[in-house]
């Protein structure tokens, strides 16, 4: 149902309370492609704790640099993206993967 073209109905299973979060998220990441103008929506997919781990694999090299923190700022994702961010051109990002990767290692 996400890939259907008709928005009622996607706004209508995004709304119902018991749609999983997983595929909603990955519904918004395919209607809002890298290619396209960065947007809020991505964004905040990309900041979820539930957001498809191959989205941040693929986003994690995005030229947007917001999208590139958000990745670095979710509790979820994976270790060696983290370190790659940590080497990112913006200090922001590099200090959001810092951060997080510290973060992770203090609770172990």
């Amino acid at each position: 149902m996400a890939q259907d073209v008709h928005q009622y109905l996607r706004e209508f299973v995004a709304r119902h309370p018991k749609t999983p979060v997983s595929p909603l998220l990955e519904a918004t990441l395919k209607f809002y492609p890298q290619d396209s103008t960065p947007s809020l929506m991505r964004f905040l997919v990309l900041l979820h704790p539930q957001a498809p781990y191959p989205a941040l694999g693929k986003y994690y090299c995005s030229e947007v640099w917001l999208e590139r923190y958000a990745i670095a700022q979710n509790s979820n994702t994976p270790p060696n993206i983290l370190k790659a961010l940590v080497k990112d051109a913006n200090r922001i990002v590099r200090a959001a993967a810092k951060a997080n990767l510290q973060n992770r290692q203090s609770k172990i």
